[in-house]
C-alpha cells in the first residue's frame, strides 16, 4: 500500500510535455481570459515556491503577454504558475481539447 500511495502522489503533477490549462486571478484580465481559453504546453520546472511550472504559449498573439504582465524573464510567450493554478492536464492535447469543451458548455 505504501508504493501505490508513492505513485498517486507522482501523478498528480504534470510532467515536462504536458499539456495544460491553467487559470489565474494574478494576471490582467485580458491575459486570464487567453489562458484559461487556451491549451498550453509545460515546458520547464524552475526553483521557485510561487511560479515554478513554465508553460509555454504557441498560440498567444504578439502583444498580448507584455512586460507588465508578467515576470520580465519570462515575457516570450511563457508564463509561470503554480500547482493550483493548473486545471487540467494531459500528456495528449485532445484530452484537454475535451475538458476545454466541456468547459463551454458546462458539462
Amino acid at each position: 500500500m505504501k508504493y501505490l500511495k508513492l505513485f498517486e502522489a507522482k501523478l498528480n503533477r504534470p510532467e515536462i510535455g504536458d499539456y495544460v490549462i491553467c487559470d489565474s486571478d494574478e494576471l490582467v484580465s485580458r491575459v486570464a481570459d487567453f489562458i484559461s481559453t487556451h491549451i498550453g504546453r509545460y515546458v520547464i520546472k524552475i526553483n521557485s515556491n510561487a511560479f515554478p511550472y513554465i508553460i509555454y504559449y504557441e498560440e498567444a498573439p504578439s502583444g498580448l503577454i507584455e512586460e507588465e504582465d508578467i515576470d520580465p524573464n519570462n515575457r516570450d510567450k511563457h508564463i509561470g504558475f503554480s500547482k493550483k493554478e493548473i486545471l487540467f492536464f494531459s500528456k495528449n492535447k485532445e484530452d484537454c481539447e475535451a475538458y476545454l469543451a466541456a468547459k463551454k458548455y458546462n458539462l
